[in-house]
C-alpha cells in the first residue's frame, strides 16, 4: 500500500511540475506577442528613414536596433535602384489587437469615450477572427499537453 502510495505522489508531484512549466511557457509567449505587437503597434517610420527638403535618406539595417528591424513587412526597390520602398507592419491593427487584450484584462476600466469606443470597435471587429484563428491554435497545443500529462498519470496508475 505504502508503495501505491508513494507512487501517486511522484505522479502528483511530476503532473504539477510539468503544469507549472507549461504555465510558465504559457506566460512567457503571451508577453513575447504583446511585445511584438507594442513594437508594431510604436513604430515609427522615422526608426528607418529620414527626409527633408532635399530628399529621403534611408538608414543602413546595421545602423538600426534590430529589436526595431521586426516591424518592417516587406522592402523593395525599382529594377534601376532608383525608388526604394518600406513598408512596415500596420500600426492600427496592431493598437488594436492591444487594445482588445487590455481591455480583456480589466475589463471594469473604460479605455476610451463611448463614440471612440464604438469606432474602435468596428475597427477590431475586423481582425477578430484573425486573432481568435492564433489564440485558438494556441489553446489547441495546450490541450494536447493536457491530455499528454493526463495520459501519462494514467499510464503510471
Amino acid at each position: 500500500m505504502k508503495k501505491k502510495s508513494d507512487s501517486l505522489v511522484k505522479t502528483s508531484k511530476r503532473i504539477n511540475d510539468k503544469t507549472k512549466k507549461h504555465r510558465a511557457e504559457s506566460q512567457r509567449l503571451q508577453e513575447q506577442i504583446i511585445q511584438e505587437l507594442s513594437a508594431i503597434a510604436f513604430s515609427s517610420i522615422h526608426d528607418f528613414c529620414l527626409w527633408n527638403a532635399d530628399g529621403i535618406t534611408v538608414l543602413e539595417s546595421v545602423n538600426i536596433d534590430p529589436k526595431k528591424l521586426r516591424v518592417v513587412a516587406e522592402l523593395s526597390e525599382s529594377s534601376k535602384g532608383k525608388t526604394i520602398g518600406i513598408k512596415l507592419h500596420s500600426k492600427l491593427k496592431a493598437l488594436e489587437i492591444l487594445l482588445k487584450l487590455l481591455k480583456e484584462a480589466m475589463p471594469d476600466k473604460p479605455l476610451l469615450n463611448e463614440a471612440e469606443g464604438e469606432e474602435l470597435s468596428l475597427a477590431i471587429e475586423k481582425y477578430t477572427l484573425e486573432w481568435e484563428r492564433i489564440l485558438n491554435n494556441l489553446s489547441v497545443s495546450v490541450q494536447q499537453v493536457d491530455d499528454n500529462i493526463q495520459k501519462v498519470s494514467n499510464e503510471e496508475s
